[in-house]
């Protein structure tokens, strides 16, 4: 049996991006309705690994592991929403709301907010 990691962009990956978007942080836990932690946490790991997740763990008498979106990951996970949107039909390129979101994307990636 091979132990690669499964595909970091996988519908599960996805979903977990969708979800720390929507939320801002969660624990493990919250995720559990993703999928089970045999198949979130290897996803969990490559997306940490690529600089699109990060993790802080609080213990209080239990480790509580807490994730959250970088900035790299917040611009992959709007775009890939808006692509997996328009693929649906639910966005046109002229569309305002299409061309707003794209735009608060600018923030993130602008030279000037890396300074």
């Amino acid at each position: 049996m091979s132990k690669n990691p499964p595909p970091a962009y996988d519908p599960v990956s996805h979903q977990i991006l969708e979800y720390l978007l929507d939320h801002d942080e969660a624990k493990a836990s919250d995720l559990f309705h993703l999928a089970t932690w045999r198949a979130l946490e290897p996803r969990l790991n490559q997306l940490i690994a690529d600089g699109l997740l990060t993790m802080r763990t609080m213990e209080t008498g239990r480790k509580i592991r807490f994730f959250s979106l970088t900035m790299k990951g917040h611009v992959c996970a709007v775009l890939s929403r808006l692509l997996i949107r328009t693929y649906r039909g639910q966005f046109k390129f002229e569309d305002m709301e299409f061309i707003e979101q794209v735009d608060g994307l600018e923030k993130f990636t602008s030279p000037q907010s890396k300074k």
